[in-house]
């Protein structure tokens, strides 16, 4: 059941670029924690946006191998890759963990390897 919700969330969201559906997915009370940074709500929505409005492309691989599913929640493994015009992709390679209340995501925990380790993103 979450593994579909969440790939759901990522296709209608992240690659879709509609920072206008989070609330269909992500619980008013969100705490995602990106590489120990921890951002609620507001801060991952409005930052969403903001990359939605440059011109870029995303895809996301999911590890197949890797899902574990819980009655709250979710696991498993990622690649984001992003492509910015003029540059070569770069895909991310992310560990996640999704807890889910009313059937949003509430709690996010994501590890993150950046493929490019000089981007300040991951620092």
């Amino acid at each position: 059941m979450y593994i579909e919700k969440l790939r759901e969330m990522f296709e209608n969201v992240s690659i879709a670029r509609d920072a206008a559906r989070f609330g269909e997915y992500f619980h008013p009370d969100l705490q995602l924690s990106f590489n120990g940074q921890v951002q609620d709500f507001e801060v991952v929505r409005s930052g969403h946006e903001a990359v939605y409005e440059r011109t870029i492309e995303t895809t996301v691989e999911f590890d197949e191998e890797a899902w574990v599913e819980s009655p709250d929640g979710v696991a498993g493994r990622f690649w984001l890759t992003t492509t910015r015009v003029g540059e070569a992709p770069r895909a991310n390679e992310t560990l996640f963990v999704v807890k889910y209340r009313d059937g949003l995501i509430v709690r996010m925990w994501e590890l993150v390897w950046a493929a490019d380790p000089a981007d300040a993103r991951f620092e």
